[in-house]
């Protein structure tokens, strides 16, 4: 929720300087996390005039936030000015750039097969390289990874801390996957509850 109240922040210019495309990167990345606010938030921010036009002034000035704005605009079917390979294409394009969000929504994209085939492979390697540039969201989808069966991070033993790490952080995707764990016993004493 917290990135929601910043994406809120940055679309209203309540603390600081309005800026609806950082607003947007905020409300995408709480999208990922499925906040329940989000979702309409970014609706309302796309329909605003003009919201659009400098967008696209964004893309065309090689500004790789906006790149990774549209085309997870698209991914979420909340925009259709481009086809699905254009989306793509912004989404590579950033990434290549280093954009760290973009190489999050494309290894997730590639991991579910969302406009592209099913790559996982591909989606651990996009996860490694933000990783290597700090992203601790990277890291907790490299350990679900690594609990699906894309091996990569290093020994089971060390998810188990991770994960409780990233739990406590309030992550809960980490907390899903880390009761993935105790019901499997990876990495953690098996325990299935009942």
């Amino acid at each position: 929720e917290a990135l929601t109240i910043m994406g809120r922040w940055r679309a209203t210019g309540k603390f600081g300087r309005k800026d609806e495309l950082a607003a947007a990167v905020f409300y995408l990345r709480a999208l990922r996390f499925d906040s329940p606010r989000a979702p309409e938030l970014l609706w309302h921010l796309v329909h605003e005039q003009g919201f659009f036009a400098t967008l696209k002034a964004e893309v065309d000035r090689s500004s790789t936030d906006a790149m990774v704005v549209w085309a997870a605009l698209i991914g979420a079917q909340l925009d259709f000015q481009l086809t699905g390979d254009q989306a793509v294409a912004l989404l590579e394009r950033a990434a290549r750039s280093r954009n760290v969000q973009a190489m999050l929504e494309l290894g997730s994209w590639k991991a579910q097969g969302r406009l592209m085939a099913n790559d996982r492979r591909g989606a651990v390697e996009l996860w490694k390289q933000a990783a290597s540039l700090g992203s601790r969201e990277a890291e907790i989808r490299l350990m679900v990874a690594e609990i699906m069966g894309e091996k990569h991070t290093g020994t089971p033993g060390d998810l188990g801390p991770k994960l409780t790490s990233a739990v406590r952080d309030g992550s809960v995707l980490a907390e899903v996957a880390l009761g993935s764990c105790f019901e499997r016993g990876i990495g953690v004493p098996q325990h299935a509850g009942g």
